[in-house]
């Protein structure tokens, strides 16, 4: 038993770890703490439960902090207040690992997320699987590669997995592995040093049947962005995305072939910094059937420019977005204005354009303007 828990409190962890989605459990051992001298444990356990049923990337992604109601932001900060007081003692029991506590992630009350080398996970990871309720792992391939390891047993059964320095064998052993079966979270970089991917095997990964419960994707491959947008938007098996992040170097024509996909009916949540889909990328954006419950939108340095201030304005999807993100563009003070006008703003919580621009005195100008008064984060340079 780890001394991260009370005497007794073993029966409450082994069903926690044998059913890791269910809150249920893990309130109930909530309450058991509280009524066995660990209340703030208690209290991180319920706090991490109710910041998950917000957005389960609270802990990762500042947009959605950035969205976060007064009430919501003080949980946060509660939150972080007491795991940077209890970490370490919660983390007892783990191996320890050269990164100390920054390789472990709490989710729900409980360690959940462990980050390291593909060759530390073999060693540790039917270890720490046994010792914690881990749901999700992300692995540096480096120098000793997962393409084996994405068939070992340690890995099934996860809802996420995040594996960098991917290359084609990675992706070919990937495509035929029992751990895709279970995900509803996966997460791929390439290897910056080895050239792009084969196409081939890029398909074979992406379009597998394994993919049926994939909820959240996130790719990104040097120069792969077009064969990305049309493999995603493409693939018969990836129907249930609500997030979707793709990069890099897609431009218009694959970006068009993916706004037109079914596949997207569901997204709530589309990050596409650095591809530049332009403002031709943002008509098809615009105009498509399946975007319309968009509730985060990343368009980070995607070549956009006044045009698409006025397409985005007029969009009836808008109505649906909390965070918008056109940084890194030039929209210019045109294209700033006409979203001001826009009449779809009303539930944007989080506005960002592109650093330095406009000038101080037109961003004064701007900050005053009607459509921007209820907006709580209005980043304009």
């Amino acid at each position: 038993m780890p001394d991260a828990y009370p005497p007794g409190f073993g029966p409450f962890l082994a069903a926690i770890i044998a059913d890791p989605a269910d809150d249920t459990a893990r309130l109930v051992a909530a309450d058991w703490l509280d009524e066995n001298g660990d209340p703030d444990r208690a209290e991180f356990v319920r706090a991490q439960i109710a910041l998950y049923r917000l957005h389960p990337d609270y802990a990762t992604d500042e947009a959605v902090r950035a969205a976060f109601d007064p009430a919501a932001a003080a949980l946060y900060r509660r939150e972080r207040d007491l795991l940077g007081r209890y970490a370490k003692q919660w983390l007892a029991g783990l191996p320890p690992w050269p990164w100390g506590g920054h390789s472990v992630t709490f989710c729900r009350g409980f360690p959940a997320r462990v980050h390291m080398a593909a060759g530390r996970w073999a060693a540790d990871g039917p270890k720490v699987r046994a010792s914690a309720p881990i749901e999700c792992v992300s692995l540096d391939g480096g120098a000793d590669g997962i393409a084996e390891l994405v068939t070992d047993p340690s890995l099934f059964g996860l809802t996420e997995l995040s594996l960098d320095c991917v290359g084609t064998g990675e992706l070919r052993a990937l495509a035929a592995s029992p751990a895709l079966d279970t995900l509803r979270s996966l997460r791929l970089t390439g290897r910056k040093t080895s050239g792009t991917v084969e196409v081939p095997a890029l398909r074979a990964c992406l379009g597998s049947p394994r993919l049926a419960n994939v909820t959240s994707l996130r790719v990104w491959f040097d120069r792969a962005g077009d064969t990305l947008g049309f493999v995603v938007g493409g693939s018969p098996h990836l129907r249930k995305l609500r997030e979707l992040s793709l990069g890099d170097a897609m431009r218009s024509d694959a970006a068009r072939d993916l706004f037109d996909s079914p596949n997207l009916a569901g997204a709530t949540a589309l990050f596409l910094e650095d591809n530049p889909v332009g403002d031709i990328g943002v008509r098809a954006l615009v105009r498509s059937k399946y975007l319309t419950g968009i509730e985060f939108l990343h368009l980070h340095s995607t070549g956009l420019t006044a045009e698409s201030g006025r397409l985005l304005a007029g969009w009836p999807g808008l109505r649906n977005v909390r965070f918008l993100n056109l940084a890194g563009n030039r929209l210019g003070t045109a294209g700033i204005r006409a979203l001001a006008e826009s009449p779809y703003l009303g539930r944007l919580d989080a506005l960002l354009f592109a650093d330095g621009e406009p000038t101080r005195e037109e961003r004064e100008d701007l900050r005053r303007l009607p459509g921007f008064a209820h907006i709580r984060v209005l980043g304009l340079g």
